[in-house]
């Protein structure tokens, strides 16, 4: 479950940790893995959660919006991604 900078940039901030956590509530709700992120820089194909599940829509969009590829994209911090969950 490692973000994709890790694998491109020597720069790492603590969103590669907001992608993580996104990676494993994605397989914790669906039971899928998500391609590795170096897979996912040459063709991401990530399917959305309401795929395999009944999800509302805002607790879908605060755990793929962890799961962008560009790490300025996703959530500076969980507050928001922890109180959906809890």
């Amino acid at each position: 479950f490692s973000a994709p900078e890790l694998y491109r940039e020597s720069r790492v901030s603590f969103q590669a940790d907001v992608y993580s956590v996104g990676a494993i509530c994605y397989y914790l709700l669906t039971g899928h893995m998500i391609q590795s992120a170096e897979k996912r820089l040459n063709e991401d194909k990530i399917m959305p959660l309401s795929h395999f599940i009944s999800i509302p829509w805002i607790l879908e969009w605060a755990i793929m919006k962890c799961l962008y590829l560009l790490p300025e994209k996703r959530w500076s911090n969980l507050k928001i991604l922890y109180l959906l969950l809890w």
